[in-house]
C-alpha cells in the first residue's frame, strides 16, 4: 500500500467549511482507490487540537509539511501568520528537496472591500517574486476538480477520469460537478449544445415511445432515427468540448509547474480557468507576441551576452502562442479559427525551427493538420523538420516523431514507408522502457506494436502481422491487469487482430472468445460504455461463428446458441436505443450469424434458427436504414439479398427470383455512383451479371452488365492482376455463354 501525505493549509475558522469537504472528497477517493494500493493520508489543522494557536506543537506540524507529498494552501480574505509561516517551511523545504508539490489557491471574494491587504501582497509575491501560478475557486466541487487534476498531473494514480451527466467520474463514481466550475458554466459553446440537447431529448423521448409501441412503422422509426441520431451527435459534440476544457485546464496546471510564465500567460490562463475566453484571447494578441519575438530575434544576432536571455523570452512567445491555440480550440474550431490556428502554428515552428526551440510544437502541428485531414501538408511538415529529431530531439521526441511520420505514411497507403517509421519508433521505445519503465512508455510499445500488425496485414504479410499482435496482446495484458477500465478496449481489440492473424480457425476462436471475455468484465462490472458493449457483440460474434464452422453444428441448447441468443438481445437494445448508430452493427450480427449456419451448420431447421431467420431480419433492418440514407449500407443491402436468393434458389423456393433480383437493383445503384471508384463499380456489374446468368438466365441482361463492367475495368489507368483476372473470366463467360450475339445486337440498335 502505497500513502501518499497530503498537508491542507489554511486559516482555520473561516475555511472550516470548505476544509471539511476536503476531507470529505479524498475519504471518497480512498475508497475509490484501496484496491489499486493507493492511500491518501490527509493532514490538516483539525488533527493538531489547536497547536497552532499555542505554538506547543508547531515544531512537529512543520515536520509534517516537511514529509508531504503535496501541500495545498488556501485562503480567503486574510492570509494568516501560521498559514503564511506553512507556506514558506514547504517552499523552503522544495528549494532544497524538490518536494512536497505546493498548490496555492485563494477562495473568490464578492466584495473586495472585505480583502485584507496582505492577500494581495502574498498574491504579489507568488506571482513577481516566487514565480508561482496560483489559482482561484468561487465553490468547492471548482476545488475538487482541481485537485484531481493535480493529481493526475503527479502521476500519483491511474484513474479514468470522465465527463457524464453534469459530473466528474473517476472510476465510474462521482466525485464533483463540473458544471459548476465557471470553465464550464461560463462556456458559450457548451451552453448552447445543453441548450440544444434538452429540446432535442424531448423529441427523442416522445418518438422512442411512440416507435416502441408499433416498431413496424416505418414513418415512426424515420422519426425516431433521426432525433436519436441529432441527440448522440450533440451528446458527442458536448462531450468533445467538455474533454478540450478538461484537457486545456490540465495543460495550465502541467505549465505552470515549470514556473517560467509570463504574465501574459498568467493573465491569459486565469481568465481561462474563469471561462472568460474572449477576455484571454484578448490577452494573448498574436500581434503583440509577435513583435515581442521579433524583438527577440534581434537581441539574439546583438551578442552572446544576451543570446540566452532572448532565446528564452522567444520560447516564452512561442508558448503565448501555443496558449492562444489552445484557447481558440476550446472555444470550437470553426472555419475561420482554423485558418488562423494554421497560421499561428506555422509562424510558432518557423521560430523553433529557425533558433531550435522546443520540438514538440512540430508534432502539435502535425496532428493538427492530420485531424483537419490535411495529410500531403502534414507530411511536408514532418519530412521538413526530421533534421532536427534525428540530430537533437530526446529520445521521447524521436519516438513521437516517427510515430507520428508512420501514422502519415499509413494514411497515405505508403505501407512500406510506414513500417520503416514504425520500427524506428519501435526500437526507440525499446530503450525508453529499458532506461525509464512506466505505464505510459508501455502504453506506447503496445499501441506501436499493434499498428505495426495492422500495416504487416495490409501488405498481406500474416506470419509479422501475428508476431507484432502477439506482443501488443502481452503488453496489453500488463496494462489490463494495472487499470482494466482504461485498457480493456485497446486489449480486446489486439486479440482480435491477434485472431485475424492466425490461420488456423481453433486459435482464431481462442483468441476472439478471450477477446469478449475481456470486454465481459466491464459489463459484469456495471459501467461498460456503449462502445464497450459494440465491441463485446462483435468478438462475441465472431467467437460464435467460428465454432459453428469447427463443430459444423447450432444445436439448440449449445453454448453458442446461448451465446447468439444474448448479443443478439444486445445488439437489439442498443439499435433500438440509438438506432442511427447500432441499427448496422445488429444487422451485421444478424447477417453473419446467418452466414456462418448456412455454410457449415447441418441440418438446421427454420423453427431451431435456420440462417432465413436471420438473413429476413437483417433485410429489414437495412431497409430502414436505406430509407434514411440511400447509400449507407447498400452493399450490405444487396449481399444479404443475394445469400438469401441463392439459399431460396438452392432448394428451389420462387422467392429466390424476388430476393436476387432486390440484390441485382442494389448492386446496380452502386455501379451508377460517379463518386466511387471504376473498379468498384466495375465489380459490381460483375456481381450483378453473374446474378443474371446463373439464377435469373437472363442473358441478355448478362451480356449488357458484363459490357459495362468491361467498360469500367477499362477505365483504370493502372489495372491490377485481380482486375485483369476478373476481365478474363468476363470475357470468357461471354464465348462460353454465347454472350457476343447480345452486345451486337445491342450495338446495332
Amino acid at each position: 500500500m502505497r500513502k501518499i501525505k497530503i498537508f491542507i493549509g489554511s486559516s482555520i475558522e473561516e475555511l472550516k467549511e470548505d476544509r471539511v469537504a476536503i476531507g470529505n472528497f479524498f475519504r471518497q477517493l480512498n475508497d475509490l482507490y484501496l484496491d489499486n494500493g493507493l492511500y491518501f493520508q490527509l493532514v490538516m489543522c483539525e488533527d493538531y487540537d489547536d497547536a497552532i494557536e499555542t505554538g506547543g506543537k508547531q515544531s512537529k506540524y512543520d515536520k509534517e509539511i516537511e514529509d508531504s507529498e503535496l501541500s495545498v494552501f488556501i485562503f480567503f480574505k486574510k492570509v494568516g501568520e501560521y498559514t503564511e509561516h506553512e507556506f514558506e517551511v514547504a517552499y523552503s523545504h522544495f528549494k532544497r528537496e524538490l518536494r512536497p508539490k505546493i498548490l496555492t489557491v485563494f477562495k473568490c471574494v464578492n466584495d473586495k472591500n472585505e480583502i485584507v491587504s496582505s492577500v494581495q501582497h502574498f498574491a504579489d509575491k507568488l506571482d513577481k517574486e516566487l514565480k508561482h501560478y496560483y489559482k482561484t475557486y468561487s465553490n468547492t466541487d471548482s476545488l475538487k476538480l482541481w485537485l484531481i487534476m493535480q493529481i493526475k498531473c503527479m502521476g500519483l494514480d491511474q484513474s479514468m477520469v470522465e465527463f457524464k451527466g453534469g459530473r466528474v467520474l473517476v472510476n465510474g463514481e462521482s466525485i464533483a460537478v463540473y458544471s459548476n466550475a465557471p470553465a464550464f458554466c461560463n462556456h458559450e459553446e457548451l451552453a448552447k449544445l445543453q441548450q440544444e440537447l434538452s429540446v432535442v431529448k424531448n423529441d427523442y423521448l416522445r418518438q422512442k415511445a411512440e416507435y416502441l409501441e408499433n416498431p413496424n412503422d416505418l414513418e415512426l422509426y424515420l422519426k425516431y432515427s433521426t432525433s436519436s441520431k441529432a441527440k448522440a451527435e450533440i451528446e458527442e459534440k458536448i462531450k468533445s468540448a467538455e474533454e478540450k476544457i478538461f484537457n486545456q485546464l490540465q495543460n495550465i496546471y502541467a505549465v505552470a509547474d515549470s514556473g517560467k510564465l509570463s504574465e501574459r500567460q498568467i493573465l491569459g490562463y486565469r481568465l481561462i480557468e474563469r471561462g472568460k475566453y474572449e477576455q484571454a484571447l484578448a490577452i494573448l494578441d498574436s500581434e503583440e507576441i509577435f513583435t515581442e519575438a521579433l524583438e527577440n530575434e534581434r537581441l539574439l544576432e546583438r551578442g552572446e551576452a544576451i543570446v540566452s536571455a532572448a532565446r528564452a523570452n522567444l520560447q516564452i512567445n512561442v508558448n503565448e502562442i501555443l496558449q492562444r491555440i489552445e484557447t481558440l480550440k476550446i472555444k470550437g474550431v470553426t472555419k475561420d479559427s482554423a485558418i488562423e490556428i494554421e497560421e499561428l502554428y506555422a509562424k510558432a515552428c518557423e521560430l523553433c525551427k529557425k533558433h531550435s526551440l522546443d520540438k514538440r510544437i512540430f508534432l502539435e502541428y502535425s496532428n493538427f493538420l492530420h485531424l483537419q485531414k490535411q495529410d500531403a501538408k502534414e507530411l511536408k511538415l514532418l519530412e521538413e523538420v526530421r533534421e532536427c529529431f534525428e540530430k537533437f530531439g530526446t529520445w521521447e521526441e524521436k519516438c513521437d516523431y516517427w510515430r507520428s511520420l508512420g501514422n502519415n505514411y499509413l494514411s497515405s497507403s505508403n505501407v512500406y514507408k510506414g513500417l520503416e517509421c514504425y520500427d524506428k519508433a519501435y526500437k526507440i521505445n525499446g530503450v525508453l522502457c529499458q532506461l525509464s519503465p512506466s505505464e505510459e512508455n508501455s502504453l506506447n510499445k503496445a499501441k506501436l506494436s499493434y499498428n505495426i500488425s495492422l500495416a504487416y496485414g495490409k501488405n498481406d504479410c500474416k506470419d509479422k502481422a501475428f508476431e507484432f499482435a502477439k506482443e501488443s496482446v502481452e503488453e496489453f495484458e500488463k496494462l489490463f491487469n494495472i487499470n482494466p477500465k482504461r485498457h480493456a478496449r485497446r486489449l480486446s481489440g489486439a486479440y482480435m487482430q491477434l485472431a485475424w492473424s492466425f490461420a488456423v480457425d481453433s486459435q482464431k476462436a481462442f483468441y476472439y472468445k478471450r477477446a469478449y471475455e475481456v470486454l465481459l468484465t466491464r459489463i459484469e462490472a456495471g459501467d461498460a460504455t456503449e462502445s464497450e458493449i459494440a465491441d463485446y457483440i462483435f468478438a462475441a460474434k465472431y467467437y460464435a461463428c467460428f465454432n459453428i464452422k469447427i463443430n459444423k453444428s447450432y444445436e439448440p441448447l449449445s453454448f453458442e446458441r446461448e451465446l447468439i441468443q444474448n448479443i443478439c438481445g444486445m445488439a437489439k437494445e442498443l439499435s433500438d436505443k440509438n438506432p442511427a448508430r447500432y441499427d448496422d452493427l445488429y444487422a451485421g450480427v444478424l447477417f453473419d450469424i446467418g452466414k456462418n449456419i448456412e455454410d457449415y451448420a447441418q441440418g438446421v431447421k427454420f423453427e431451431d434458427g435456420s440462417p432465413e431467420v436471420f438473413y429476413l431480419q437483417a433485410i429489414a433492418i437495412y431497409k430502414r436504414v436505406l430509407a434514411i440514407d440511400e447509400f449507407s449500407t447498400l452493399y450490405s443491402y444487396a449481399y444479404v439479398n443475394g445469400r438469401l436468393g441463392k439459399f431460396y434458389f438452392a432448394r428451389g423456393d420462387a422467392r429466390a427470383k424476388e430476393y436476387i433480383q432486390s440484390s441485382i437493383d442494389a448492386y446496380v445503384k452502386i455501379g451508377e455512383q460517379k463518386g466511387r471508384s471504376s473498379r468498384v463499380r466495375a465489380y459490381q456489374y460483375y456481381t450483378v451479371a453473374t446474378y443474371y446468368l446463373r439464377y435469373l438466365k437472363d442473358y441478355k441482361s448478362c451480356a449488357l452488365a458484363y459490357k459495362k463492367s468491361l467498360e469500367l475495368y477499362g477505365e483504370i489507368e493502372n489495372p491490377t492482376a485481380d482486375d485483369m483476372r476478373w476481365m478474363g473470366y468476363i470475357n470468357k463467360d461471354i464465348e462460353a455463354y454465347g454472350l457476343k450475339g447480345y452486345l451486337t445486337e445491342e450495338e446495332n440498335g
